[in-house]
């Protein structure tokens, strides 16, 4: 049984040139961010890679622009979007909770 990499990836819906875009928005993001710690700078690399891949449609409708710019932007906000998401779902959560 032979293991396929990139059709795996592909199965999970990573598209590696939307990825690359993402991972160099963040590494843009990460450079006006300055006295990061390490980890703190890979955390911001890998969030736009992942943004920039799985968001990237949606910028692309709303600014009409192509999608590897889009998942470039996407990277570059991916750290903001990421706390967006989760203090939306704390405030949900909390909704609930009531």
């Amino acid at each position: 049984m032979d293991f396929n990499i990139a059709g795996t990836l592909t199965d999970i819906g990573l598209d590696h040139r939307h990825m690359i875009a993402g991972f160099c928005g963040g590494f843009v993001n990460m450079m006006y961010f300055r006295k990061q710690r390490p980890r703190n700078v890979i955390g911001l690399i890998i969030a736009g890679g992942l943004m920039g891949n799985y968001f990237h449609p949606i910028i692309e409708h709303l600014l009409s622009t192509t999608a590897i710019t889009a998942s470039f932007i996407t990277g570059m906000a991916g750290n903001a979007l990421c706390h967006g998401s989760v203090e939306l779902s704390k405030s949900w959560l909390k909704g609930m909770a009531k």
